[in-house]
């Protein structure tokens, strides 16, 4: 109250003899607490109680030996044991693979979710479906022959060819004509006896390949033949594809008279196995070794 007065009296200009009376009003500008009204209501409170870690029991048991109580727990953790191991203060799980991966919590699994969702995985965008001939490497082959070509210097005509269908890996020989034994001999000899047993081989119906002699070696050494028919022709396009692209290569490395195109294919399939292929993002060579080649340029 007292700093009031003295802020309204350094504000008016009086002579000494004025005199001005000034009345003090005692008014609240906000209502006393005790006016203020008190309602009661029913309120909730809830607790969050944290699940327990799914990775706690495992780890017990492996680093303490400690088993849960209850005997489906207990039965449980014992069969599931052996394919984990505890690590650095870390849980791994053994892969069909042979590899460990990390486990994770719940929360460690939110984080993973939200990292993934905020890159380029965040839009979920799916592509049109497509069916998968070959689920790995080696699995399915597409053969089929080339030619009649110009006849080589080496009496050749035609290009026994066959392709990978899951790391597009090609091999090729010339044969002067395409007979059924020198058919079954080409699958031993680069494709069994180099990269095992394949589930399938795709062919068409030509007699090089649809015969009793082929019927025995799938019924040897137990995998099956598909042949694509006339009216579904695409079925072996795989191994057509590579026919042209064959061809192509064997053009830019014959010589003019186009005569040693039969010694030309070792090259011709060296350069198709170097090359970046779209499909795969990649290139056969690396697929199959693992490796980049290194070529003659790089050394």
């Amino acid at each position: 109250m007292a700093d009031a007065l003295a802020n309204l009296a350094t504000t008016l200009a009086l002579r000494g003899e004025d005199k001005v009376d000034i009345s003090v009003c005692q008014q609240w500008v906000l209502p006393e607490l005790l006016d203020c009204r008190i309602e009661e209501t029913d309120a909730i409170s809830v607790r969050v109680v944290e699940a327990e870690d799914w990775r706690q029991p495992l780890i017990d048991y492996l680093e303490h030996g400690r088993l849960p109580e209850d005997i489906r727990h207990k039965t449980k953790i014992r069969r599931r044991a052996p394919r984990f191991i505890y690590y650095k203060d870390t849980l791994f799980r053994r892969s069909y693979e042979g590899l460990f991966l990390r486990c994770l919590g719940e929360e460690e699994v939110d984080q993973v979710i939200d990292e993934a969702d905020s890159g380029v995985c965040g839009a979920h965008q799916s592509e049109p479906l497509h069916p998968t001939v070959a689920s790995w490497p080696f699995d399915a082959w597409g053969l089929d022959k080339v030619g009649p070509l110009p006849k080589s210097s080496g009496s050749h005509l035609y290009i026994l060819a066959v392709i990978d269908y899951f790391s597009k890996w090609a091999e090729a020989v010339p044969l002067k004509e395409v007979k059924k034994e020198m058919v079954v001999n080409f699958i031993k000899s680069n494709l069994i006896f180099r990269y095992g047993v394949p589930r399938y081989i795709i062919t068409d119906n030509g007699k090089p390949f649809y015969n009793t002699l082929m019927d025995q070696l799938y019924t040897k050494y137990g995998f099956k033949q598909h042949n694509s028919s006339m009216y579904n022709a695409p079925v072996n396009g795989l191994a057509e594809a590579f026919n042209k692209t064959l061809c192509n290569l064997l053009k830019k490395v014959v010589a003019k008279s186009k005569k040693d195109w039969h010694e030309k294919i070792g090259e011709a399939l060296w350069a198709y196995r170097t090359t970046y292929r779209t499909p795969t993002q990649a290139t056969p060579y690396s697929l199959v070794y693992g490796v980049e080649v290194v070529l003659p340029l790089e050394q």
